[in-house]
This record gives C-alpha cells, structure tokens and sequence, in this order.
C-alpha cells in the first residue's frame, strides 16, 4: 500500500489497512497522547475501540469518565462495555482500526513514524490522582476513611454499622430493617397497655388458683407463661410489628401491673413473702416469654 492510497482505498483492502495501520501501534500511540496529556478525552475513547479485552477497555472507560463525569460518548461507551461484560464476554475480535480513527490516524502516520514509538505493546503506568481528605458530614472533625457499601457516602468509624456483606451509614441501614421493626411511640403506648390490663386481669384470676393446696402456685406460674403468650398475640395481630422497643414496653407494663397487685394486697393485709415471691417469678415467666417471641 502506497503513501498514496486514500482511506477508501483503506476500507476497500483490509488486509493493507491492517498492515499499515495496525491496532498495536495505533493502540501505543493513543497510550502516548494520554501520556502527554491525561486529560485528552478523545485519545481515550479512540483507546478503548482498539482494545479487544473488555476489562481493560471499562478500566480505560473508567479512568476517563473520573475526568469529565458529564462526557456522555464516555457514559454510553463504558455502559455498552459493561453490558457486555455481565453477559459473559471478555474479549471481542478488534480485525480492523474504526474508520474515525482510521481519519485520525491517516493525519498523524507521519506521527507515529517519527515519534519512534514501538509497535509493540507498550504499558502506560496507571495515573494515580492526588489524595484528597474527605471529612465526615456528621462529624465534620473526623476524616472519613469508609464509604457506605449501600449509597458510597463517607463516614467515619463511629457512624459506620457493619455487616455480613461491608459498612452501612445510618440511612442506608434504616432502610434494610424491615418495617414489622419500625415502631413509633403509639406501638409502644399501645403495646404498655395491652399489658397492663391483660397482666392485670390474668393475674387476678390467678389468685383464686393459688389457693388450691399443692397445684394451686404452680398453675399460678403457669399462668405468667401464658399471659406472656396473650401479649405477644395481641401485639402481633392488632399493632404487628415487633422488635426490642415493644419488649420493653411489654415488660414494663408486666411489672407495673403485678407491681399494682401486690400493692393492693399490701392494703388489704394479705401480702405476705410467699405471696410475693409468686408475683416477681409470674412476672419473670411472663416477660421472659414475650422477650423470646417478641424480639
């Protein structure tokens, strides 16, 4: 092929187009433009089109998409090599220069053939840019050193919630609870009064039980086991959601209800230790049962 010949010319006879202008030599010689001049966008996307490994061209991609994130050639040509890889391909056949390099590279052979470059392949050093301190947005007087694996936010230690799979930020982490766990203050409110007043009644009924000789205590713990199990029944059903914020108040109102009975014994001169000692271990029974249920 002549000094001569045109780029139709070129398109009409592969194999001298190839001979000529070969993508091992094109390849080097775009590597040296972005060598001289790493903020040279076109030499990276004329790059890109000449290599036939995907994971080096999306690498090529990459680096050029942190340079002009807005570059919207750049955007489409890094999807479409994405695309492609996540279906399974790593290398296309590149047979042939494009035929917009192709333009390119007719104006610059002179170039090439003076700069000296080799025709083999020749590896470029990966720019490494400056490091630039980021600082947390909760504790601004912290460097953030992790990014949120979620939203990549950054974030320091202390606002850092690790996982099975990385680091998750407060949001992100909000986000992943389920919302049977997402209770408001009304849960609790309600959750404190159901059991109140079912601790309340069953533990009434269970006094008449104690009397009974022998059985009579031990159907009375009994029944702190079961009023653990009507709590978390009536939560479940009528407020559905769960989590440790209703177990307090679940417990809480557990107490305060036997703590309210045993009161009123005291008033009325029947509280005695014996007495006692069967009201904290209801209490026990009952919110140990809603702790295992509830959570």
């Amino acid at each position: 092929m002549s000094e001569e010949t045109t780029p139709q010319q070129s398109e009409d006879t592969p194999a001298q187009t190839n001979s000529r202008y070969d993508t091992v030599s094109a390849r080097n010689f775009f590597r040296a433009q972005i060598a001289q001049n790493p903020k040279n966008l076109t030499a990276y996307l004329s790059l890109a089109k000449l290599l036939p490994v995907l994971m080096e061209r999306e690498r090529i991609l990459a680096r050029a998409q942190r340079i002009a994130p807005e570059d919207a050639a750049i955007a489409e040509a890094l999807q479409a090599t994405q695309a492609l890889l996540l279906q399974g391909v790593t290398i296309v056949p590149v047979t042939r220069i494009p035929e917009t390099i192709n333009l390119e590279l007719e104006a610059a052979a002179d170039v090439i053939a003076q700069s000296g470059i080799s025709t083999e392949l020749t590896i470029i050093p990966e720019l490494v840019p400056e490091p630039v301190t980021v600082y947390c947005p909760t504790h601004p007087e912290a460097i953030a050193l992790l990014r949120c694996i979620s939203c990549d936010q950054p974030m320091c230690a202390r606002c850092a919630t690790m996982t099975a799979v990385g680091q998750l930020c407060d949001s992100c982490k909000l986000d992943r609870i389920p919302d049977r766990y997402k209770s408001r203050l009304g849960h609790h409110v309600l959750t404190f009064l159901f059991a109140l007043s079912l601790t309340g009644i069953a533990i009434t009924l269970a006094s008449f039980i104690v009397r009974f000789p022998f059985i009579g205590p031990f159907l009375f713990l009994a029944g702190g086991i079961l009023t653990g199990n009507l709590v978390v029944t009536t939560v479940t059903r009528l407020i559905k959601k769960r989590g440790r914020a209703l177990v307090i108040a679940a417990g809480f109102g557990v107490g305060v209800a036997c703590g309210m009975v045993y009161g009123f014994r005291l008033l009325t001169g029947q509280g005695d230790v014996f007495t006692l000692l069967l009201i904290v271990m209801f209490a026990v029974l009952a919110i140990r049962n809603i702790r295992e249920q509830l959570r």
